[in-house]
Protein backbone atom coordinates (compact mmCIF):
# COMPACT_ATOMS: atom_id res chain seq x y z
CA UNK A 1 0.00 0.00 0.00
CA UNK A 2 1.79 2.78 -0.99
CA UNK A 3 -0.47 5.99 0.48
CA UNK A 4 -1.33 5.96 4.21
CA UNK A 5 -5.04 5.06 5.60
CA UNK A 6 -6.55 5.20 9.25
CA UNK A 7 -8.38 2.80 10.37
CA UNK A 8 -10.73 3.73 13.31
CA UNK A 9 -12.48 1.43 15.64
CA UNK A 10 -12.77 3.33 18.92
CA UNK A 11 -16.42 4.65 18.12
CA UNK A 12 -18.40 4.08 14.86
CA UNK A 13 -15.73 2.09 12.43
CA UNK A 14 -14.45 4.38 9.58
CA UNK A 15 -11.36 3.82 7.67
CA UNK A 16 -9.97 7.24 6.27
CA UNK A 17 -8.50 7.88 3.24
CA UNK A 18 -5.16 10.22 2.69
CA UNK A 19 -7.54 12.77 1.52
CA UNK A 20 -9.49 12.32 4.92
CA UNK A 21 -12.51 10.64 3.34
CA UNK A 22 -14.21 7.23 5.11
CA UNK A 23 -14.32 5.18 2.38
CA UNK A 24 -16.59 2.58 4.10
CA UNK A 25 -20.53 3.99 3.99
CA UNK A 26 -20.37 3.60 -0.07
CA UNK A 27 -18.93 0.07 -0.61
CA UNK A 28 -19.33 -1.54 2.40
CA UNK A 29 -21.78 -3.79 4.98
CA UNK A 30 -21.99 -4.23 8.17
CA UNK A 31 -20.59 -8.04 7.64
CA UNK A 32 -18.06 -6.56 5.72
CA UNK A 33 -17.11 -3.87 8.27
CA UNK A 34 -16.74 -6.79 10.77
CA UNK A 35 -14.38 -8.70 8.44
CA UNK A 36 -12.27 -5.56 8.15
CA UNK A 37 -12.13 -4.91 12.23
CA UNK A 38 -11.36 -8.70 12.51
CA UNK A 39 -8.62 -8.85 9.73
CA UNK A 40 -7.19 -5.26 11.74
CA UNK A 41 -7.04 -6.70 15.52
CA UNK A 42 -5.17 -10.07 14.16
CA UNK A 43 -2.96 -8.01 12.08
CA UNK A 44 -0.13 -9.70 10.00
CA UNK A 45 -1.05 -12.74 10.97
CA UNK A 46 -2.64 -15.10 8.22
CA UNK A 47 -6.29 -15.84 9.14
CA UNK A 48 -7.71 -18.72 7.47
CA UNK A 49 -11.04 -18.46 6.19
CA UNK A 50 -13.11 -21.28 8.08
CA UNK A 51 -12.19 -18.78 10.86
CA UNK A 52 -13.44 -16.16 9.25
CA UNK A 53 -16.89 -17.67 8.12
CA UNK A 54 -17.34 -18.72 11.89
CA UNK A 55 -17.03 -15.45 13.18
CA UNK A 56 -19.41 -13.63 10.69
CA UNK A 57 -21.40 -16.74 9.11
CA UNK A 58 -21.26 -18.97 12.14
CA UNK A 59 -25.37 -19.55 11.07
CA UNK A 60 -24.74 -20.58 7.60
CA UNK A 61 -23.58 -23.20 5.87
CA UNK A 62 -20.56 -24.03 4.97
CA UNK A 63 -21.00 -23.27 0.96
CA UNK A 64 -23.37 -20.48 1.91
CA UNK A 65 -20.92 -18.96 4.35
CA UNK A 66 -17.84 -19.52 2.02
CA UNK A 67 -19.43 -17.38 -1.18
CA UNK A 68 -20.50 -14.55 1.76
CA UNK A 69 -17.15 -14.23 2.89
CA UNK A 70 -15.75 -14.00 -0.97
CA UNK A 71 -18.65 -11.12 -1.64
CA UNK A 72 -17.33 -9.25 1.45
CA UNK A 73 -14.15 -9.74 0.62
CA UNK A 74 -15.05 -8.43 -2.91
CA UNK A 75 -16.68 -5.43 -0.99
CA UNK A 76 -13.41 -4.48 1.32
CA UNK A 77 -11.11 -4.23 -1.84
CA UNK A 78 -13.40 -1.66 -3.47
CA UNK A 79 -12.94 0.01 -0.47
CA UNK A 80 -9.27 0.04 -1.05
CA UNK A 81 -9.66 0.96 -4.13
CA UNK A 82 -6.54 0.93 -6.16
CA UNK A 83 -4.37 0.00 -2.87
CA UNK A 84 -6.00 -3.82 -2.40
CA UNK A 85 -3.66 -5.28 -4.21
CA UNK A 86 -1.21 -5.04 -1.34
CA UNK A 87 -3.96 -4.06 1.63
CA UNK A 88 -5.43 -7.18 1.69
CA UNK A 89 -3.10 -10.09 0.89
CA UNK A 90 -4.14 -13.48 0.15
CA UNK A 91 -3.62 -16.05 -1.91
CA UNK A 92 -6.57 -18.16 -2.36
CA UNK A 93 -6.17 -19.14 1.32
CA UNK A 94 -5.33 -17.38 4.94
CA UNK A 95 -5.92 -13.90 4.42
CA UNK A 96 -4.43 -10.28 6.16
CA UNK A 97 -4.35 -7.22 6.49
CA UNK A 98 -1.24 -5.46 5.35
CA UNK A 99 -0.57 -2.67 8.08
CA UNK A 100 2.12 -1.13 6.83
CA UNK A 101 0.58 2.01 5.35
CA UNK A 102 -2.33 1.62 7.88
CA UNK A 103 -2.24 2.93 10.83
CA UNK A 104 -4.69 1.67 13.51
CA UNK A 105 -6.17 3.43 16.45
CA UNK A 106 -6.56 0.72 19.33
CA UNK A 107 -2.56 0.27 18.53
CA UNK A 108 -1.89 3.36 19.04
CA UNK A 109 -1.71 5.53 22.92
CA UNK A 110 -4.20 8.26 23.85
CA UNK A 111 -6.59 10.14 21.42
CA UNK A 112 -5.42 9.53 17.90
CA UNK A 113 -4.72 12.26 14.74
CA UNK A 114 -5.81 11.07 11.15
CA UNK A 115 -4.93 14.83 8.96
CA UNK A 116 -6.79 17.63 11.28
CA UNK A 117 -9.17 15.32 13.01
CA UNK A 118 -8.74 14.32 16.38
CA UNK A 119 -10.47 10.78 17.43
CA UNK A 120 -10.91 10.45 21.06
CA UNK A 121 -10.96 6.70 22.68
CA UNK A 122 -14.63 5.61 22.56
CA UNK A 123 -15.98 1.96 22.74
CA UNK A 124 -14.60 -0.63 20.30
CA UNK A 125 -17.02 -1.11 16.98
CA UNK A 126 -19.56 2.14 18.64
CA UNK A 127 -23.03 0.85 17.06
CA UNK A 128 -22.37 -1.87 15.01
CA UNK A 129 -25.07 -4.49 13.89
CA UNK A 130 -23.83 -7.90 13.17
CA UNK A 131 -26.69 -10.57 14.12
CA UNK A 132 -24.23 -13.37 14.48
CA UNK A 133 -23.57 -14.74 18.21
CA UNK A 134 -20.03 -15.53 17.49
CA UNK A 135 -19.11 -12.65 16.44
CA UNK A 136 -21.03 -10.73 19.28
CA UNK A 137 -18.79 -13.33 21.54
CA UNK A 138 -15.72 -11.96 20.24
CA UNK A 139 -16.96 -8.22 20.12
CA UNK A 140 -17.39 -8.57 23.97
CA UNK A 141 -14.02 -9.76 24.84
CA UNK A 142 -12.32 -7.42 22.30
CA UNK A 143 -14.43 -4.72 24.36
CA UNK A 144 -12.91 -6.60 27.73
CA UNK A 145 -9.37 -6.40 26.36
CA UNK A 146 -9.48 -2.93 25.40
CA UNK A 147 -9.77 -2.13 29.71
CA UNK A 148 -6.75 -3.93 30.50
CA UNK A 149 -3.60 -2.03 30.87
CA UNK A 150 -1.88 -4.00 28.06
CA UNK A 151 -4.15 -3.87 24.58
CA UNK A 152 -1.24 -5.76 23.22
CA UNK A 153 -0.76 -8.63 25.63
CA UNK A 154 -4.58 -9.22 25.95
CA UNK A 155 -5.02 -9.73 22.03
CA UNK A 156 -1.88 -11.97 22.01
CA UNK A 157 -3.64 -14.47 24.62
CA UNK A 158 -7.26 -13.94 22.63
CA UNK A 159 -9.31 -16.47 21.21
CA UNK A 160 -8.88 -15.25 17.62
CA UNK A 161 -5.07 -15.57 17.56
CA UNK A 162 -5.82 -19.57 18.50
CA UNK A 163 -8.33 -20.24 16.04
CA UNK A 164 -6.28 -18.37 13.19
CA UNK A 165 -3.25 -20.83 14.14
CA UNK A 166 -1.29 -22.40 10.65
CA UNK A 167 -3.01 -26.16 9.72
CA UNK A 168 -0.45 -28.84 9.42
CA UNK A 169 -0.91 -29.07 5.68
CA UNK A 170 -1.83 -26.69 3.00
CA UNK A 171 -3.59 -27.87 0.21
CA UNK A 172 -3.89 -25.47 -3.17
CA UNK A 173 -7.07 -26.15 -5.18
CA UNK A 174 -5.73 -25.69 -8.96
CA UNK A 175 -7.75 -24.55 -11.73
CA UNK A 176 -9.24 -27.60 -13.59
CA UNK A 177 -7.71 -28.58 -16.77
CA UNK A 178 -11.55 -29.62 -18.47
CA UNK A 179 -12.10 -28.20 -21.23
CA UNK A 180 -13.96 -24.76 -21.14
CA UNK A 181 -16.56 -25.61 -23.80
CA UNK A 182 -17.25 -28.82 -22.00
CA UNK A 183 -20.32 -27.25 -19.74
CA UNK A 184 -21.38 -30.75 -18.36
CA UNK A 185 -18.04 -31.32 -16.93
CA UNK A 186 -16.83 -27.93 -15.86
CA UNK A 187 -20.03 -27.70 -13.42
CA UNK A 188 -19.67 -31.08 -12.32
CA UNK A 189 -16.19 -30.53 -12.08
CA UNK A 190 -16.75 -27.55 -9.54
CA UNK A 191 -19.48 -29.22 -7.29
CA UNK A 192 -17.30 -32.36 -6.46
CA UNK A 193 -14.25 -29.97 -5.32
CA UNK A 194 -16.38 -27.58 -3.92
CA UNK A 195 -17.49 -30.74 -1.68
CA UNK A 196 -13.89 -32.38 -0.71
CA UNK A 197 -12.54 -28.65 -0.17
CA UNK A 198 -15.61 -28.17 2.31
CA UNK A 199 -14.30 -32.08 3.73
CA UNK A 200 -11.16 -31.30 3.89
CA UNK A 201 -11.66 -28.27 6.18
CA UNK A 202 -13.47 -30.32 8.71
CA UNK A 203 -10.94 -32.65 9.80
CA UNK A 204 -8.91 -28.88 10.81
CA UNK A 205 -6.10 -30.45 9.57
CA UNK A 206 -5.16 -28.93 6.39
CA UNK A 207 -5.41 -25.37 5.02
CA UNK A 208 -7.41 -24.93 1.79
CA UNK A 209 -5.91 -22.27 -0.76
CA UNK A 210 -8.65 -21.80 -3.77
CA UNK A 211 -6.35 -20.74 -6.91
CA UNK A 212 -8.81 -21.64 -9.14
CA UNK A 213 -10.30 -18.01 -9.21
CA UNK A 214 -6.73 -16.64 -9.15
CA UNK A 215 -5.52 -15.32 -12.79
CA UNK A 216 -2.24 -16.67 -12.67
CA UNK A 217 -0.41 -19.06 -10.53
CA UNK A 218 -0.20 -16.50 -8.12
CA UNK A 219 2.15 -17.00 -4.95
CA UNK A 220 0.89 -20.57 -4.19
CA UNK A 221 2.29 -20.83 -0.51
CA UNK A 222 1.69 -24.29 0.34
CA UNK A 223 2.98 -28.08 0.14
CA UNK A 224 0.66 -29.94 -2.31
CA UNK A 225 -1.43 -28.82 -5.41
CA UNK A 226 -4.52 -30.79 -5.94
CA UNK A 227 -6.18 -31.00 -9.26
CA UNK A 228 -9.06 -32.45 -11.37
CA UNK A 229 -9.98 -33.10 -14.72
CA UNK A 230 -13.17 -33.82 -16.06
CA UNK A 231 -14.63 -35.13 -19.49
CA UNK A 232 -18.15 -35.91 -20.48
CA UNK A 233 -19.39 -38.49 -22.77
CA UNK A 234 -23.15 -38.81 -22.87
CA UNK A 235 -24.79 -38.85 -19.30
CA UNK A 236 -21.37 -39.60 -17.84
CA UNK A 237 -18.65 -37.35 -16.24
CA UNK A 238 -14.92 -39.05 -16.11
CA UNK A 239 -13.45 -37.44 -13.59
CA UNK A 240 -9.09 -37.68 -12.55
CA UNK A 241 -8.01 -36.49 -9.21
CA UNK A 242 -4.63 -35.70 -8.66
CA UNK A 243 -2.07 -34.58 -5.31
CA UNK A 244 1.30 -33.32 -6.11
CA UNK A 245 4.38 -31.74 -4.16
CA UNK A 246 4.65 -28.16 -4.84
CA UNK A 247 8.51 -28.14 -4.84
CA UNK A 248 9.28 -31.10 -7.38
CA UNK A 249 6.15 -32.10 -8.74
CA UNK A 250 6.02 -35.61 -7.43
CA UNK A 251 2.52 -37.23 -8.56
CA UNK A 252 1.42 -38.38 -4.32
CA UNK A 253 -2.09 -39.44 -5.26
CA UNK A 254 -4.30 -40.30 -7.76
CA UNK A 255 -7.58 -41.25 -8.65
CA UNK A 256 -10.67 -41.66 -10.95
CA UNK A 257 -14.02 -41.39 -10.80
CA UNK A 258 -16.83 -41.49 -13.17
CA UNK A 259 -19.95 -40.30 -12.36
CA UNK A 260 -23.47 -40.31 -14.26
CA UNK A 261 -24.99 -36.56 -14.44
CA UNK A 262 -28.54 -37.85 -12.95
CA UNK A 263 -26.63 -38.60 -9.88
CA UNK A 264 -25.60 -35.02 -8.89
CA UNK A 265 -28.36 -34.74 -6.90
CA UNK A 266 -28.28 -37.61 -5.05
CA UNK A 267 -26.71 -39.72 -1.92
CA UNK A 268 -24.19 -40.80 -4.54
CA UNK A 269 -22.12 -37.46 -4.72
CA UNK A 270 -21.30 -37.49 -0.53
CA UNK A 271 -20.35 -41.55 -1.34
CA UNK A 272 -17.87 -39.91 -3.78
CA UNK A 273 -17.08 -36.87 -1.86
CA UNK A 274 -16.23 -38.75 1.66
CA UNK A 275 -14.48 -41.47 -0.05
CA UNK A 276 -12.03 -39.09 -1.54
CA UNK A 277 -11.56 -36.71 1.39
CA UNK A 278 -10.41 -40.02 3.60
CA UNK A 279 -8.15 -40.73 0.70
CA UNK A 280 -6.62 -37.20 0.55
CA UNK A 281 -6.15 -37.16 4.64
CA UNK A 282 -4.62 -40.22 4.82
CA UNK A 283 -2.32 -39.65 2.04
CA UNK A 284 -1.32 -36.07 3.22
CA UNK A 285 -0.08 -37.13 6.56
CA UNK A 286 2.41 -40.27 5.53
CA UNK A 287 5.45 -39.77 6.86
CA UNK A 288 6.89 -40.09 3.32
CA UNK A 289 5.16 -36.99 2.14
CA UNK A 290 7.95 -34.85 2.96
CA UNK A 291 6.65 -32.49 5.20
CA UNK A 292 8.93 -32.61 8.82
CA UNK A 293 7.07 -29.47 10.79
CA UNK A 294 6.07 -30.06 14.10
CA UNK A 295 2.36 -29.40 13.38
CA UNK A 296 2.63 -32.44 10.51
CA UNK A 297 4.11 -34.53 13.48
CA UNK A 298 1.31 -33.81 15.75
CA UNK A 299 -1.49 -34.53 12.88
CA UNK A 300 0.27 -37.62 12.71
CA UNK A 301 -0.03 -37.98 16.50
CA UNK A 302 -3.48 -37.27 16.42
CA UNK A 303 -4.44 -39.90 13.07
CA UNK A 304 -2.40 -42.37 15.08
CA UNK A 305 -4.19 -42.33 17.99
CA UNK A 306 -7.58 -42.37 16.26
CA UNK A 307 -6.45 -45.51 14.36
CA UNK A 308 -5.38 -47.08 17.66
CA UNK A 309 -8.77 -46.18 19.13
CA UNK A 310 -10.70 -47.26 16.30
CA UNK A 311 -8.99 -50.18 14.74
CA UNK A 312 -9.08 -51.90 18.05
CA UNK A 313 -5.62 -53.71 17.83
CA UNK A 314 -4.89 -52.95 21.01
CA UNK A 315 -5.59 -54.69 24.31
CA UNK A 316 -6.87 -51.38 26.46
CA UNK A 317 -7.39 -47.77 24.50
CA UNK A 318 -4.64 -45.88 26.83
CA UNK A 319 -2.04 -46.02 24.34
CA UNK A 320 -4.25 -44.72 21.61
CA UNK A 321 -5.49 -41.93 24.32
CA UNK A 322 -1.81 -41.01 25.26
CA UNK A 323 -1.23 -40.38 21.89
CA UNK A 324 -3.93 -38.28 21.25
CA UNK A 325 -2.81 -36.26 24.24
CA UNK A 326 0.87 -35.38 22.55
CA UNK A 327 -1.43 -34.65 19.63
CA UNK A 328 -3.19 -31.61 21.37
CA UNK A 329 -0.82 -30.42 22.98
CA UNK A 330 1.18 -29.94 19.92
CA UNK A 331 -1.27 -28.81 18.12
CA UNK A 332 -4.76 -27.03 20.08
CA UNK A 333 -7.36 -27.44 18.16
CA UNK A 334 -11.23 -27.79 18.79
CA UNK A 335 -11.12 -31.76 17.12
CA UNK A 336 -7.88 -32.92 19.11
CA UNK A 337 -9.74 -32.32 22.06
CA UNK A 338 -12.65 -33.73 20.79
CA UNK A 339 -10.91 -36.60 19.87
CA UNK A 340 -9.94 -37.20 23.62
CA UNK A 341 -12.99 -36.90 24.77
CA UNK A 342 -14.42 -39.41 22.41
CA UNK A 343 -11.84 -41.90 23.46
CA UNK A 344 -13.04 -41.59 27.11
CA UNK A 345 -16.37 -43.49 25.53
CA UNK A 346 -14.34 -46.54 24.30
CA UNK A 347 -12.78 -46.48 28.00
CA UNK A 348 -16.10 -46.47 29.29
CA UNK A 349 -17.24 -49.45 26.97
CA UNK A 350 -14.28 -51.00 27.88
CA UNK A 351 -14.88 -51.02 31.50
CA UNK A 352 -14.00 -48.14 34.41
CA UNK A 353 -14.55 -48.28 38.18
CA UNK A 354 -14.02 -44.39 38.36
CA UNK A 355 -16.92 -43.40 36.01
CA UNK A 356 -17.90 -40.28 38.11
CA UNK A 357 -14.57 -38.87 37.24
CA UNK A 358 -14.39 -40.09 33.73
CA UNK A 359 -17.67 -38.23 33.38
CA UNK A 360 -15.65 -35.34 34.59
CA UNK A 361 -12.82 -35.72 31.96
CA UNK A 362 -14.62 -36.18 29.58
CA UNK A 363 -16.98 -32.96 30.40
CA UNK A 364 -13.89 -31.29 30.73
CA UNK A 365 -12.44 -31.77 27.23
CA UNK A 366 -15.35 -30.57 25.75
CA UNK A 367 -15.70 -27.72 26.90
CA UNK A 368 -12.03 -27.27 26.03
CA UNK A 369 -13.48 -28.35 22.47
CA UNK A 370 -16.00 -25.91 22.42
CA UNK A 371 -14.06 -23.28 23.88
CA UNK A 372 -11.56 -23.45 21.02
CA UNK A 373 -14.07 -23.65 17.84
CA UNK A 374 -18.06 -24.31 18.86
CA UNK A 375 -18.81 -24.32 15.39
CA UNK A 376 -16.32 -27.33 14.33
CA UNK A 377 -18.54 -29.85 12.76
CA UNK A 378 -16.32 -32.43 13.73
CA UNK A 379 -16.04 -31.68 17.31
CA UNK A 380 -19.79 -31.03 17.44
CA UNK A 381 -20.45 -35.12 15.90
CA UNK A 382 -17.51 -36.37 18.44
CA UNK A 383 -19.17 -34.21 21.61
CA UNK A 384 -22.60 -36.04 20.48
CA UNK A 385 -21.55 -38.90 21.52
CA UNK A 386 -19.43 -37.74 24.24
CA UNK A 387 -22.92 -36.65 25.87
CA UNK A 388 -24.52 -39.14 24.71
CA UNK A 389 -23.23 -42.18 25.38
CA UNK A 390 -20.55 -41.27 28.31
CA UNK A 391 -22.59 -38.46 30.30
CA UNK A 392 -25.71 -39.57 28.98
CA UNK A 393 -27.36 -35.63 28.44
CA UNK A 394 -29.40 -36.00 25.84
CA UNK A 395 -30.72 -32.76 25.69
CA UNK A 396 -26.64 -31.60 25.39
CA UNK A 397 -26.15 -34.56 23.02
CA UNK A 398 -28.63 -32.80 20.80
CA UNK A 399 -28.01 -29.25 21.13
CA UNK A 400 -24.63 -30.25 19.98
CA UNK A 401 -25.67 -31.95 16.68
CA UNK A 402 -29.16 -30.43 15.49
CA UNK A 403 -27.56 -27.43 13.74
CA UNK A 404 -25.48 -29.71 11.98
CA UNK A 405 -28.82 -31.30 10.12
CA UNK A 406 -29.40 -28.15 8.05
CA UNK A 407 -26.17 -28.58 6.41
CA UNK A 408 -25.39 -32.27 6.87
CA UNK A 409 -21.39 -33.17 6.53
CA UNK A 410 -20.15 -35.67 4.55
CA UNK A 411 -18.44 -37.75 7.64
CA UNK A 412 -20.33 -41.08 8.01
CA UNK A 413 -19.20 -40.78 11.66
CA UNK A 414 -21.77 -38.00 11.84
CA UNK A 415 -24.24 -40.18 10.59
CA UNK A 416 -23.22 -42.91 13.15
CA UNK A 417 -22.87 -40.81 16.40
CA UNK A 418 -26.41 -38.89 15.10
CA UNK A 419 -27.68 -42.49 14.43
CA UNK A 420 -26.86 -44.19 18.00
CA UNK A 421 -28.66 -40.96 18.98
CA UNK A 422 -31.61 -42.03 18.08
CA UNK A 423 -31.14 -45.15 19.50
CA UNK A 424 -30.88 -43.90 22.85
CA UNK A 425 -33.77 -41.74 22.52
CA UNK A 426 -36.07 -44.71 21.31
CA UNK A 427 -36.32 -43.47 17.94
CA UNK A 428 -35.22 -46.80 16.40
CA UNK A 429 -36.76 -45.67 12.42
CA UNK A 430 -34.29 -42.54 12.62
CA UNK A 431 -31.69 -44.97 13.66
CA UNK A 432 -31.96 -47.08 10.68
CA UNK A 433 -31.92 -44.32 8.49
CA UNK A 434 -28.91 -42.73 9.69
CA UNK A 435 -27.34 -46.66 9.99
CA UNK A 436 -28.07 -47.03 6.00
CA UNK A 437 -26.19 -43.52 5.07
CA UNK A 438 -23.30 -44.38 7.62
CA UNK A 439 -22.87 -47.80 5.92
CA UNK A 440 -23.24 -46.22 2.13
CA UNK A 441 -20.55 -42.97 3.22
CA UNK A 442 -18.55 -45.09 4.31
CA UNK A 443 -18.30 -48.05 2.84
CA UNK A 444 -14.64 -47.88 2.29
CA UNK A 445 -13.70 -46.55 5.53
CA UNK A 446 -11.02 -48.06 7.62
CA UNK A 447 -13.80 -48.33 10.65
CA UNK A 448 -16.46 -49.50 8.81
CA UNK A 449 -17.52 -52.04 11.38
CA UNK A 450 -18.30 -48.42 13.54
CA UNK A 451 -21.33 -48.07 10.35
CA UNK A 452 -22.29 -51.37 10.17
CA UNK A 453 -22.48 -51.98 14.10
CA UNK A 454 -25.52 -48.76 14.45
CA UNK A 455 -27.29 -50.45 11.51
CA UNK A 456 -27.22 -54.21 13.17
CA UNK A 457 -28.40 -52.13 16.55
CA UNK A 458 -31.12 -50.31 15.02
CA UNK A 459 -32.72 -53.26 13.05
CA UNK A 460 -32.20 -55.43 15.98
CA UNK A 461 -33.97 -52.87 18.16
CA UNK A 462 -37.03 -52.77 15.60
CA UNK A 463 -37.51 -56.11 15.64
CA UNK A 464 -36.03 -57.03 12.18
CA UNK A 465 -33.74 -59.83 13.46
CA UNK A 466 -32.70 -61.17 10.21
CA UNK A 467 -31.70 -57.86 8.74
CA UNK A 468 -29.87 -57.43 11.82
CA UNK A 469 -28.11 -60.89 12.04
CA UNK A 470 -27.14 -60.07 8.15
CA UNK A 471 -25.54 -56.63 9.26
CA UNK A 472 -24.08 -57.99 12.18
CA UNK A 473 -22.06 -60.87 10.40
CA UNK A 474 -20.94 -58.23 7.63
CA UNK A 475 -19.47 -56.10 11.07
CA UNK A 476 -17.67 -59.02 12.11
CA UNK A 477 -15.96 -59.15 9.06
CA UNK A 478 -14.97 -55.39 8.45
CA UNK A 479 -12.70 -55.69 11.07
CA UNK A 480 -9.26 -55.96 10.67
CA UNK A 481 -7.55 -59.46 11.17
CA UNK A 482 -6.51 -60.55 14.41
CA UNK A 483 -8.12 -57.40 16.16
CA UNK A 484 -10.84 -57.37 19.34
CA UNK A 485 -14.28 -57.89 18.13
CA UNK A 486 -16.16 -54.94 18.82
CA UNK A 487 -18.32 -55.45 22.42
CA UNK A 488 -21.80 -54.18 21.21
CA UNK A 489 -21.88 -56.17 17.81
CA UNK A 490 -21.05 -59.40 19.55
CA UNK A 491 -24.09 -58.22 21.99
CA UNK A 492 -26.83 -56.84 19.54
CA UNK A 493 -26.20 -60.27 17.07
CA UNK A 494 -26.22 -62.30 20.32
CA UNK A 495 -29.48 -60.74 21.01
CA UNK A 496 -30.57 -61.11 17.37
CA UNK A 497 -29.73 -64.65 16.87
CA UNK A 498 -31.49 -65.36 20.22
CA UNK A 499 -34.39 -63.46 19.21
CA UNK A 500 -34.63 -65.66 15.23
CA UNK A 501 -34.48 -68.42 17.59
CA UNK A 502 -31.28 -69.72 16.44
CA UNK A 503 -30.02 -70.96 19.88
CA UNK A 504 -26.45 -72.37 18.45
CA UNK A 505 -25.48 -69.46 17.04
CA UNK A 506 -26.99 -67.25 19.97
CA UNK A 507 -24.64 -69.70 22.35
CA UNK A 508 -21.88 -69.48 20.13
CA UNK A 509 -21.73 -65.64 20.18
CA UNK A 510 -22.70 -65.31 24.16
CA UNK A 511 -19.67 -66.92 24.31
CA UNK A 512 -17.69 -64.35 22.64
CA UNK A 513 -19.19 -61.88 24.77
CA UNK A 514 -17.57 -64.10 27.64
CA UNK A 515 -14.49 -64.16 26.17
CA UNK A 516 -14.12 -60.42 24.83
CA UNK A 517 -15.08 -59.67 28.80
CA UNK A 518 -15.06 -62.08 31.55
CA UNK A 519 -16.32 -59.82 34.14
CA UNK A 520 -19.28 -59.43 31.98
CA UNK A 521 -22.80 -61.01 33.69
CA UNK A 522 -26.60 -59.85 33.19
CA UNK A 523 -26.69 -58.71 36.57
CA UNK A 524 -23.67 -56.27 35.88
CA UNK A 525 -25.76 -54.72 33.03
CA UNK A 526 -27.70 -52.49 35.59
CA UNK A 527 -24.31 -50.87 36.97
CA UNK A 528 -23.62 -47.18 36.38
CA UNK A 529 -20.60 -47.82 34.31
CA UNK A 530 -22.28 -50.15 32.24
CA UNK A 531 -22.31 -49.07 28.28
CA UNK A 532 -26.25 -48.84 28.30
CA UNK A 533 -27.50 -45.07 28.11
CA UNK A 534 -30.88 -45.87 27.83
CA UNK A 535 -32.73 -48.14 29.74
CA UNK A 536 -34.78 -49.57 26.97
CA UNK A 537 -32.24 -50.35 25.07
CA UNK A 538 -30.51 -52.00 28.84
CA UNK A 539 -33.78 -54.23 28.87
CA UNK A 540 -33.80 -55.59 25.53
CA UNK A 541 -30.61 -56.71 25.69
CA UNK A 542 -31.32 -58.37 28.86
CA UNK A 543 -34.12 -60.07 27.81
CA UNK A 544 -32.61 -60.86 24.37
CA UNK A 545 -28.84 -62.32 25.97
CA UNK A 546 -31.02 -64.11 28.59
CA UNK A 547 -31.74 -66.08 26.27
CA UNK A 548 -28.55 -66.90 24.34
CA UNK A 549 -26.77 -67.51 28.07
CA UNK A 550 -29.73 -70.09 28.38
CA UNK A 551 -28.38 -71.74 25.30
CA UNK A 552 -25.07 -71.52 25.89
CA UNK A 553 -25.82 -73.23 28.95
CA UNK A 554 -27.73 -75.49 27.09
CA UNK A 555 -24.88 -76.53 24.63
CA UNK A 556 -22.14 -77.04 27.44
CA UNK A 557 -20.88 -73.34 28.24
CA UNK A 558 -19.86 -72.42 31.42
CA UNK A 559 -21.41 -69.30 32.91
CA UNK A 560 -19.84 -66.97 35.23
CA UNK A 561 -21.60 -65.53 38.06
Amino acid sequence: MSREFYLKLLGPIQLIDPNGRDRLPETCGEKTKGLLALLAVLGDRPCSRAMLQDKLWSDRGQKQGRNSLKQALTQLRKAFGADAHTAIQSNGGPIYLDRQNLKIDIFENGSERAGNTIYPKREFLEGIDIADPQFNHWLVEMRTNLAEPSLEQSIAVSDIQAAANAAPVSIGLFPSATDSSDLKAQITAGIIVDRIATGLRYYELVDVHDFREIDGEGDRGCDLLFSCKAVSLADVVSLSFSLRRVGDQMLVWSRQVNLELASLQSFRVSQVTADLVEQIIDRSFKPDIGIQSELHQAARNLLGGIDRLLRRSEPTVDEAINQLIVASELHQTSSAFAWRAYALAHRLEAGSSCVQELREQADALAAKAIETDPYSPLSRTLLTHVYGFVVRDFDRASSLIDPLRHDEPDLPLYHYVKGFLHVYMGEYASARSSGENAMRLGRSHPYNYLFSCLSLAANALSGDFQTAIRIGKQSLKQQSPGTFAFPPTLRYLAASHSNAGDERAAAELFGRVLKRNPDFSLERMDELGAPFPSDDVRQFLRDSLSGAQRSYVRFGGLIRT
